[in-house]
Formats: C-alpha cells, sequence, structure tokens
C-alpha cells in the first residue's frame, strides 16, 4: 500500500513540475521579459539536479555504503552551487547567454569527496589517500576554476 502510495506522490509531482515548466515556457514566449528568461532558466536548471542526484546515488550505492548518504548530500550541494546559483549569476551578467563549460567546477570536487570517502571505506592510509587525491583533484580543480571565472569574460 505505501508503495503505491509513494508511486503516485512521484507521478503527481512529475505531473506538476512538467505543468509549471509548460506554464513558465508559455509565459516565458508571451511575455518576452529578461525576469521571465531567467526564471525559465533557473527552472530548468533545478530540474535537472533530481537527475544528478539519482546518477550519483546509482553509482554510491555499492561503492560507498556506510557514507554514501553523506556522499550524495555533499554532492548535490556541489552540484546545485555551481549548475544553478553560480550559472544563474553568469546567466544574468551575460544578459541572457547561456555559457557551457568544458570543465564545471562541481566535477573535480566531485572527484575528490567521492575518491576520500571511497579510500576511506576500502581502509587506505590517509596519507596516501591525501596525496592522490591531491596529485589528481587540486590541478582539475584549478583547471575548472580557471573556465568558472573566464565564463565570466
Amino acid at each position: 500500500m505505501a508503495d503505491k502510495r509513494k508511486r503516485v506522490a512521484i507521478t503527481a509531482a512529475i505531473i506538476g513540475m512538467a505543468a509549471v515548466l509548460v506554464a513558465l515556457g508559455v509565459l516565458y514566449a508571451v511575455v518576452d521579459s529578461f525576469l521571465w528568461g531567467v526564471v525559465f532558466h533557473v527552472y530548468v536548471k533545478i530540474l535537472l539536479l533530481p537527475i544528478a542526484v539519482i546518477i550519483c546515488k546509482k553509482f554510491l550505492e555499492n561503492e560507498i555504503p556506510k557514507n554514501y548518504k553523506k556522499v550524495t548530500a555533499l554532492c548535490t550541494g556541489l552540484v546545485f552551487v555551481d549548475l544553478v546559483v553560480v550559472d544563474t549569476i553568469r546567466y544574468v551578467a551575460s544578459g541572457g547567454v547561456t555559457t557551457m563549460l568544458f570543465l564545471p567546477f562541481c566535477l573535480p570536487a566531485m572527484f575528490m569527496v567521492i575518491s576520500f570517502y571511497s579510500a576511506k571505506e576500502r581502509g587506505v592510509d590517509e596519507k596516501a589517500n591525501g596525496r592522490l587525491t591531491g596529485i589528481v583533484g587540486i590541478p582539475l580543480l584549478l583547471l575548472a576554476t580557471f573556465f568558472e571565472i573566464a565564463s565570466f569574460w
């Protein structure tokens, strides 16, 4: 019985989100205002967030069984900040131009979080884990930061 209620709730949520998406799209097309363009852009980005969470959970359930809720929460926060908040600021600052980045900041940050907790689960030495994460993650993080900053020019 609870499974049926859960499916009905998920279906209702999906139909509701789709209805809001269509309403915002029609409003954006009819009114032709920059504000509605920003609202529509942010809403589409927020709709993409659950897809990232589901993918992250599917990959991490078996990899990090003990800490996968914590890692999923951290990764979701990183994706939200980068692909919703920073992208909205970039969208507004550029006057409505969407920029697709070569390397979003959240990817190397998520790599560092996942590799840290994955090695912690396997019992790898913390110094070796820190070195490996630093050697691979920090240059990627610096490169992603450069792309993020360069996207505002």
